[in-house]
């Protein structure tokens, strides 16, 4: 940090202190550290103009005792050591793994709803049909003879549905042929 101050009272300057740039650099610094050691790390990089305007304010009482008007301080920049650094670094990036784990869960658990809720559709007989149909049209259009073995049960399918069935089956061969 820097101090910006100028001597308003000589005598008090003089005479008030032994060392008044000692005194007040001695003074800022135990300032600074107790304003940042009462905010979060996240605060003190953030809002630097605000800790040195509480910084400033601390020190104009003593200053003014002293002889000196402290016009600014200003806070350059903040210094943190390697393990510091390390640590923060670590932690963010543990952060962001548990981060990416909680969009992976919640990703699985959507997925497995989807799977139930399909599961419970083809749950039907109605559903199965169409499956089944699905199944026979794709099976129709690969190249090849067929022999198709129908698990399902006719005594299950409405004559209607075992009809259209066979249509389709009969349509798919039909468009191969040709």
């Amino acid at each position: 940090s820097v101090i910006y101050w100028h001597v308003v009272d000589p005598y008090q300057t003089m005479f008030g202190i032994a060392n008044v740039r000692k005194a007040l650099i001695e003074r800022t610094q135990t300032t600074l550290r107790q304003t940042l050691g009462a905010r979060i790390l996240q605060d003190c990089i953030e809002n630097r103009d605000a800790i040195a305007f509480e910084i400033k304010e601390t020190i104009d009482e003593p200053a003014n005792r002293w002889g000196v008007k402290v016009e600014s301080i200003l806070i350059k920049d903040i210094v943190f050591s390697k393990e510091l650094q390390e640590s923060l670094s670590t932690a963010a990036q543990q952060k962001r793994i548990g981060e990416s784990k909680v969009i992976a869960a919640q990703a699985e658990v959507d997925a497995a709803k989807l799977m139930k809720q399909a599961a419970e559709l083809l749950n039907s007989p109605a559903a199965m049909q169409i499956r089944y149909l699905e199944t026979m049209s794709s099976m129709s259009k690969a190249s090849g003879t067929k022999v198709i073995f129908m698990p399902y049960s006719t005594n299950d399918c409405s004559n209607k549905n075992l009809d259209l069935i066979k249509a389709s089956v009969y349509e798919q061969i039909a468009d191969q042929k040709n």
